[in-house]
């Protein structure tokens, strides 16, 4: 169904969601294994895409049922602070655009867990560890432990607790000191190390810089600060229950990650092989 904004969804218990910022292929590889596995209603968001996904979407909602609506473009973390103030379901389902579900386990695992009284999220965990490969800025950062956001479960109501306590899903990068950042962005500047007896201690550690990805603030305030449960794998077997296409989406919006047509053939042969979906690349 074609929505005009969010206050039209139906009431629900669980809710799917896509957003598609221009990823039209990946996106509906998305979509149809979502509807096979997910078991759940389904959502797609289309953020001012410009490669024909609304129309070739809207084509689609002929055959498949899920819910379809618009919305401004804007930087991912901000469009989920949006997403879970306005949704109308108890339990909400994270699916990138860039992700097939390769079967119903992973979720039939999250189901386990999401309704203890005490658990806001089920999923993947990514992280922390130092970024040792990133290049630049972020070279040796503290990377903050996180939900892996591309296939997360939460409840909506504990992550409204979030937002409301002023997080948000946006990623930022912490300059890590006792004074707030102070004494690190000065050290920088003079070209000098601040020493570790200064700086706040993370899983033992005593980064310069602490990078919070996607979700990571949520997370933080919700399990740290909280003391509510993320019941979660490592990242590190995410491949066994799902192909993911990192960067699809930011290389469209910003650049670099993985382009849409370095992709569409692989993603291609997939929909037709897997869904019967016969889609020029």
């Amino acid at each position: 169904m074609k929505l005009r904004d969010l206050g039209e969804l139906r009431p629900c218990r669980e809710q799917a969601v896509i957003i598609n910022v221009g990823t039209r292929l990946p996106t509906t590889l998305a979509l149809v294994s979502a509807l096979r596995h997910a078991g759940m209603p389904l959502l797609v968001i289309d953020c001012e895409s410009k490669d024909g996904s609304l129309a070739w979407l809207e084509s689609l909602m002929a055959e498949h049922e899920f819910d379809l609506v618009t919305a401004p473009l804007r930087p991912h973390g901000r469009t989920l602070d949006w997403l879970f103030g306005q949704v109308r379901c108890e339990q909400l389902l994270l699916v990138d655009s860039d992700v097939e579900l390769l079967g119903p386990d992973i979720v039939a695992w999250m189901r386990q867990f999401i309704d203890d009284h005490r658990t806001f999220g089920a999923g993947f965990i990514d992280g922390p560890g130092f970024l040792v490969n990133e290049r630049g800025f972020l070279h040796n950062a503290w990377y903050h432990e996180r939900p892996w956001i591309p296939l997360a479960l939460f409840k909506v109501a504990m992550v409204r607790e979030a937002l409301a306590a002023g997080c948000s899903f946006l990623d930022k990068v912490v300059f890590n000191d006792v004074a707030g950042g102070l004494m690190t962005k000065a050290a920088r500047r003079l070209g000098v190390r601040l020493p570790a007896a200064l700086r706040v201690a993370y899983n033992g550690w005593r980064p310069e810089l602490v990078y919070y990805d996607t979700g990571a603030e949520v997370y933080e305030h919700l399990k740290f600060k909280k003391e509510h449960l993320f019941v979660g794998l490592p990242s590190h077997f995410a491949p066994r229950y799902v192909t993911h296409f990192s960067g699809v989406s930011r290389h469209v919006v910003q650049g670099g990650g993985t382009s849409p047509e370095s992709i569409a053939g692989v993603v291609a042969e997939r929909l037709k092989s897997g869904y019967g979906l016969d889609v020029a690349a």
